[in-house]
């Protein structure tokens, strides 16, 4: 029986090239376990290196438009992404565009600074749609081959894909099959199709990844569902793959590659470490406060829900060290330890993570975390460890009267806070001393007290046993309405 040859004019037998994949795969990367996906402005140089401390052994950089990167001249592309660090590494850079040519021109001008490259095909927002790319791209299969032959035959590294599942989920396996045969050296498969985003996020369906893991023959990296270490190992059991990859889970918690059982970090630590490491590589990220501030948002979620003051602060800083007083701020005023006293799983379930993800939660022994809520192959749970959630929520997830009393506290706090500020203003005292600032004040209190009639509604209501009144489920006292959809692109 003649051996399959690969698609991509190499002359390599399909044997061949999975075997130097797998050659590649465990000497070059080092058999990585812990991955941190690549995101659009947010997984730069300061924030890998993070990860990378907290036990992610492979980083991706954020996603690269080919095309643009391929016009600009030397310092430009040095602005759009930091390479040549030697602690960055293993490093695959990731590309997204269209056009076979222009993809390979721009994966030549980086192969010497990364351990290999990376095609998008999973980027789920619009402005993939518009451009052509990403997960919209899986559409037009023929392309994608091309662009696969192309790239792999041209680079001197190995090219990776990252893909999502199509919405006919057994013909994903089949697609996976031909990149690998047009010359991937390793797939990443995220475990949901493009549609599920934001509030339609979903549980990811490790099934499928594990099928596609069984059928391919080269490395297989399962994304989607990764929210804690605990979350990581059972990915890995669940799918067979070689390693686990986090993208969301790990911006407003970047510890989700510690090992189970390590001590998590307090988030006040996080976002201080991550200040130095942008403060040492400031020269070399570009408009270096927009990902900082972007970070911290994420990273202290839940402190800057309970203290919007500090968080109308932290909107307005350009400054990377008027942002390590700011955080300081926040640690000071024990927002963490609080928290965790009254819901010991608040630590992701009250993050920027679990915005979207209100699934069933599980009580266990260990409070702090030892167990999650599974790999999502029942359609149920699945992808975001979130266990002893405590009183605040009943045996379905729900939240309970209690979280809306605990939010109800906060409103009054920060209403009275407002309501003090505003006095100083009156008297000519305090920072709000213009007609603008005092304004924005106004703006303030009377944001605050619209929080807390929806909060007292919502209370009304269930103790009246109508949960339809007040605030919908998913809106905290700190917000006047749902989540922005996210501009994390993967």
């Amino acid at each position: 029986k003649d051996e399959q040859m690969l698609t991509n004019g190499s002359g390599l037998s399909l044997t061949e090239h999975q075997n130097r994949a797998w050659e590649w795969w465990r000497t070059t990367l080092k058999s990585p376990k812990r991955v941190m996906a690549p995101m659009v402005d947010q997984s730069e140089l300061p924030f890998r290196l993070l990860a990378r401390e907290f036990g992610a052994d492979l980083c991706y950089t954020p996603m690269i438009h080919a095309r643009l990167y391929g016009e600009r001249d030397e310092a430009a592309r040095a602005r759009m992404v930091e390479l040549g660090t030697p602690e960055d590494r293993p490093l695959l850079v990731q590309f997204c565009g269209h056009d076979p040519k222009v993809l390979l021109e721009a994966a030549k001008l980086v192969e010497k600074d990364c351990d290999g490259v990376d095609l998008n095909l999973g980027c789920p927002q619009g402005i993939a749609r518009k451009g052509r790319y990403g997960a919209y791209l899986l559409e037009e299969q023929e392309l994608v081959l091309e662009i696969v032959r192309t790239m792999s035959a041209g680079l001197k590294v190995p090219l990776t894909v990252k893909i999502r599942l199509l919405p006919d989920k057994p013909a994903t396996v089949e697609y996976a099959q031909r990149l690998v045969a047009a010359g991937a050296s390793a797939l990443t498969v995220h475990g949901r199709t493009k549609d599920m985003k934001a509030q339609l996020t979903g549980c990811p369906d490790w099934d499928y990844v594990r099928q596609v893991k069984a059928a391919v023959g080269v490395p297989v990296i399962a994304n989607g569902g990764v929210g804690c270490p605990e979350d990581l190992e059972r990915c890995l059991a669940t799918t067979g793959c070689d390693a686990a990859m986090s993208s969301e889970a790990s911006l407003c918690s970047p510890d989700v590659f510690r090992p189970v059982g390590a001590p998590r970090t307090p988030m006040d630590d996080v976002a201080a470490r991550y200040l130095k490491l942008m403060a040492q590589h400031e020269s070399r990220v570009h408009l270096s406060y927009k990902p900082a501030r972007a970070h911290l948002f994420k990273i202290l979620f839940a402190g800057l829900q309970r203290h919007p003051d500090i968080r109308d602060k932290l909107v307005t800083t350009t400054d990377i060290g008027e942002m390590r007083r700011i955080t300081e701020e926040l640690k000071a005023r024990r927002w963490e330890a609080e928290l965790l006293a009254r819901d010991p799983s608040a630590w992701l379930t009250a993050s920027w993570y679990f915005r979207w993800r209100e699934g069933k939660v599980e009580n266990t022994p260990d409070a702090a975390g030892a167990e999650g809520l599974g790999g999502g192959n029942d359609g149920e749970n699945g992808g975001a460890c979130s266990s002893g959630a405590g009183e605040l929520r009943d045996s379905s997830g729900a939240r309970t009267v209690d979280f809306y009393r605990e939010q109800l506290r906060a409103a009054e706090e920060e209403y009275a806070r407002a309501n003090q500020e505003l006095l100083a203003v009156a008297d000519g005292e305090g920072p709000a001393a213009n007609k603008r600032d005092r304004n924005r004040v106004k703006g303030r209190v009377k944001r605050a007290d619209g929080r807390l009639s929806k909060i007292r509604r919502k209370i009304a209501g269930m103790e009246n046993g109508d949960e339809t009144q007040g605030a919908p489920v998913g809106i905290e006292a700190n917000q006047e309405a749902p989540p922005k959809r996210s501009k994390v692109l993967e």
